[in-house]
């Protein structure tokens, strides 16, 4: 019997180790769970903010990117000071968060990374994760996002739109024809706003364009001659946060709509 005996008792230690295996894989996964989006701020100024005085490499000061100083009309992406300022700044991100995967004991990979107005990156941390990112060398602060309703109960005033719609004396023009850009976090083409005739007044538009862009080109997307236009520049198939008219402060504004006229 003695032989079974010892069968029975390597059976239950390897049973009682491969309870043991499992726990970390548990653990891990609860950590996980307690993790949300941050926004981490790295030190350095952002490629359109830069102005040639803050950053060295080698020695030697980089060159001002910033327009406000180069004196272009806009951000020139295709630079050469843009590029190796860009450059110094991943190379500077890549090693803290090296650094800060090292502290944290765990891997990190960002959601997102911004350098042209926002120098840093968005990480799914747990709040004690994020109060450590805090205190690391070179970062400037860790907020975590955090879901906006979108409010537009006052700007129709404040860009006096009513003053086009009624027509005021010395507006020679109530929009027609204009081709309107809007980057927005979300789009319904079924809207009574983006009919082709205004169910207020019948106005029926004209596409100034001719043809369609974007996903509209496609017929991914419903369109019609004032809504000519679609660009989806979300990351995924899906929203982490419903489409209720919310925006995300980690996420930049998702969907960029073209309106021919505004009437």
């Amino acid at each position: 019997m003695m032989p079974v005996r010892r069968s029975l008792l390597a059976l239950s230690l390897s049973l009682a180790v491969a309870s043991a295996s499992e726990a970390p894989a548990a653990s891990s996964a609860d950590d996980a769970a307690q993790r949300s989006m941050w926004i981490v701020r790295f030190a350095e100024p952002a490629l359109a903010s830069y102005t040639g005085v803050q950053v060295k490499r080698g020695g030697k000061t980089l060159a001002a990117t910033s327009p406000s100083v180069t004196g272009a009309p806009r951000l020139d992406m295709a630079s050469s000071a843009v590029q190796s300022y860009r450059q110094e700044l991943a190379d500077r991100r890549e090693a803290r968060l090296d650094a800060a995967a090292a502290q944290l004991g765990r891997p990190l990979e960002p959601a997102f990374v911004y350098d042209a107005v926002l120098n840093g990156v968005a990480l799914r941390l747990s709040a004690e994760e994020a109060a450590v990112m805090a205190t690391l060398p070179g970062v400037a602060g860790v907020e975590r996002e955090r879901i906006e309703q979108l409010q537009d109960d006052v700007s129709t005033t404040l860009v006096r739109a009513p003053d086009v719609w009624t027509g005021v004396a010395g507006i020679a023009s109530r929009g027609e024809g204009v081709i309107v850009g809007i980057i927005d976090s979300g789009i319904n083409p079924t809207h009574p706003q983006f009919a082709a005739v205004s169910p207020v007044d019948g106005y029926t538009h004209a596409n100034p364009r001719g043809t369609f862009l974007g996903l509209c080109a496609t017929a991914a997307a419903t369109c019609n001659n004032k809504l000519i236009g679609i660009y989806d520049m979300t990351t995924g198939s899906g929203d982490e946060e419903a489409n209720t008219g919310s925006t995300s402060t980690a996420m930049a504004p998702t969907l960029r709509a073209l309106l021919s006229a505004t009437r």
